[in-house]
């Protein structure tokens, strides 16, 4: 999913986040908060931009 690395798949998975139209859904304060610090080293905007172009 979106080049990510197997660690972040992981997390997004756990937080629910298993598909790419799941991330295209993904409201982008929530996905922040939820994964907390790492956020701040992470476009959220961009990896959901990225998740609607791709769903079409």
């Amino acid at each position: 999913m979106l080049g990510l690395g197997p660690g972040m798949r992981m997390r997004l998975q756990q937080l629910g986040y298993s598909t790419i139209d799941d991330l295209a859904h993904a409201e982008p304060a929530h996905l922040r908060e939820a994964l907390g610090e790492i956020s701040q080293l992470i476009d959220i905007d961009a990896w959901i931009a990225s998740a609607r172009r791709m769903r079409g």
